[in-house]
């Protein structure tokens, strides 16, 4: 399973008791994830979300908030593992086996 994929999976599961929504920006940060190694900063996140190739592909933008809120979502979920909130430092769990 894939990490956009595990991620529908657990927001179905968890949606109804958190009031969570799978919106398409959260689901495009899920992708950006997907591009990124085993590990990275929110700020490498940052970039890639907001760089003219991924606007273009997604037709739509997505704010540095979107993405800090939806790592933090994230980490709650069991998804992804903070190594330093000083650096946001972040870590797949899931969807590890994909290349990146």
């Amino acid at each position: 399973m894939d990490f956009e994929d595990e991620l529908q999976a657990r927001f179905e599961s968890h949606e109804m008791s958190q009031r969570l929504r799978l919106t398409r920006e959260r689901l495009m940060v899920a992708r950006a994830i997907a591009r990124q190694s085993d590990e990275f900063t929110a700020e490498d996140l940052v970039e890639d979300v907001q760089s003219p190739q991924t606007k273009q592909v997604e037709q739509r933008r997505c704010s540095r908030s979107t993405v800090y809120r939806t790592l933090s979502m994230l980490v709650e979920l069991g998804m992804l593992s903070q190594r330093d909130d000083i650096d946001f430092v972040f870590r797949k769990i899931v969807g590890r086996d994909q290349d990146s």
